[in-house]
């Protein structure tokens, strides 16, 4: 997922532990699991969003600034 995100792309889970991560999306892009209807139904209302750019910059944002290596290196060097 965060690769997707890293990418730009617009990841879709089951996983509730990338809520955090989605923001204003996760309703969106959060299915339950094991509910194909649910799935189904999140990815038709997906297919019809305008701004599916805006969404995957947001995300590939939220995974550079939360999820970089580089920057979380430092972080743990610093504490250390």
């Amino acid at each position: 997922v965060l690769e997707a995100m890293a990418a730009g792309a617009i990841p879709m889970t089951s996983n509730e532990a990338f809520r955090a991560y989605f923001g204003a999306y996760a309703d969106r892009l959060i299915f339950r699991y094991g509910d194909f209807r649910d799935l189904t139904s999140k990815i038709e209302a997906l297919s019809k969003v305008l701004d599916l750019a805006l969404i995957g910059q947001y995300l590939q944002g939220v995974a550079r600034e939360r999820a970089d290596v580089s920057k979380l290196i430092a972080d743990i060097s610093a504490r250390l």
